[in-house]
């Protein structure tokens, strides 16, 4: 007996009496970014991090193999509707420390007998890489956001005004922080107003840890 591979419980395997068959073994894998849009000029782009990968397979399964096709594929089935991670094994390997979950499952019924029983069963089978969930990370980075912003929030309080801007350009993004590759979270129109607490980076401070680009080009600073 040959042992192909196995996701949970289902073993792929050929033998002489024995046969599932695993073919068509494509990965997909993508990265994060974003996308920073900019007045005139093109997008500045920010790495974000990796993304989970996919995976997808072909499975074949036929009576004349020594099967029963519908309770092969009924294992995949349930592991599906009832939302079931496995590790994922080709040869004696795992493909990734983390188990994966089946996202999509498309069959054929390639053979049905004359008295309605499934002889052979094609399905392509979709999964994808799943991690637990870091409560205390996400805790922490959500406490830190949270500090972070009481923080930038706070700061135009304790300053005052130097003057005001006006926007000359048709529109001009506004920033979390003093830097272009910074996170964008609003945009000024033309003829817009906005108060100045000061000057940081090339950055004009609008109050509440809103910053703006201090360039003649897209708008106009008075002072006082």
């Amino acid at each position: 007996m040959a042992t192909i591979g196995s996701f949970g419980d289902v073993v792929f395997e050929v033998s002489d009496k024995k046969s599932i068959f695993l073919s068509d073994i494509a990965r997909s894998e993508s990265s994060r970014w974003e996308d920073h849009e900019l007045s005139i000029h093109k997008p500045r782009s920010r790495f974000i991090g990796g993304n989970l990968f996919d995976f997808t397979f072909t499975i074949k399964l036929r009576a004349e193999m020594g099967i029963n096709p519908t309770v092969e594929m009924e294992k995949l089935r349930k592991k599906n509707r009832n939302g079931v991670t496995s590790p994922f094994v080709i040869g004696n390997k795992p493909i990734s420390v983390n188990n994966f979950s089946i996202r999509q499952i498309d069959e054929t019924f390639q053979h049905v007998d004359g008295i309605g029983r499934i002889a052979a069963i094609e399905a392509r089978v979709t999964l994808k890489e799943h991690v637990n969930d870091n409560t205390k990370l996400k805790k922490t980075t959500t406490s830190n956001s949270t500090a972070n912003a009481k923080k930038n929030k706070s700061a135009p309080a304790t300053k005052k005004s130097t003057g005001t801007i006006t926007i000359t350009a048709n529109s001009i993004n506004i920033r979390n922080s003093p830097s272009m590759s910074a996170k964008i979270i609003g945009v000024a129109a033309k003829n817009q107003k906005y108060t100045v607490y000061g000057i940081k980076s090339g950055f004009y401070n609008i109050g509440n840890g809103k910053y703006i680009g201090a360039n003649s080009k897209y708008s106009n600073y008075k002072k006082g």
